[in-house]
């Protein structure tokens, strides 16, 4: 079992985001606990990056986009991942934004949606645990066509384009998986 980290410069308080992952790892808690890990405060809109262990990244290997993908491509995209996490209601990213990253949902629910020129909202999808968005604006270097909101407290690990552009170039079975996240 890991040990918590602790937060850079040696300061012995634990950041948000490695207080709950040492917690899901000791306790197996499950999205009902998390939730009720940020109703509580426990959370609040971190979004700084921690160095992984390897039980974090072998978790995060389970997830279907990067399950299909080689060692080599998965450690090329885990060197660039970043784990940001959002509270229900925070916005992750606003329709007609440029694109810069694709993200995976770890924990949580994220909603994408679309204003229309009279600013109704049509909400396109609910996403959770496992599932992919933003990929498509994300390759193209295109401004997103939708919004998304975090529906519940939310851990998202965000890949950025840049780094998802050199995997790709280097690793043949990137685009098939991304495919394949998407079916």
């Amino acid at each position: 079992m890991p040990e918590p980290y602790r937060s850079s410069g040696g300061a012995s308080r634990l950041n948000f985001l490695n207080r709950i992952i040492y917690l899901l790892h000791r306790f197996a808690l499950d999205q009902c606990h998390f939730a009720r890990l940020c109703a509580n405060g426990d959370v609040d809109g971190w979004g700084g990056f921690m160095q992984l262990s390897a039980l974090e990244l072998a978790s995060l290997k389970q997830l279907p986009i990067f399950s299909r993908l080689s060692v080599g491509a998965f450690d090329q995209i885990a060197e660039s991942l970043r784990l940001e996490t959002y509270r229900n209601g925070q916005v992750v990213f606003r329709q007609g934004e440029q694109a810069r990253a694709l993200f995976v949902i770890v924990e949580g629910w994220v909603k994408l949606s679309r204003l229309s020129p009279s600013g109704a909202e049509t909400v396109i999808h609910i996403l959770t645990r496992g599932q992919s968005f933003g990929e498509s604006a994300a390759l193209a270097g295109a401004p997103l066509e939708v919004s998304a909101e975090a529906v519940s407290p939310a851990l998202v690990a965000r890949v950025p384009s840049a780094a998802l552009a050199q995997t790709m170039a280097g690793h043949p079975e990137v685009p098939l998986a991304l495919l394949h996240s998407a079916a």
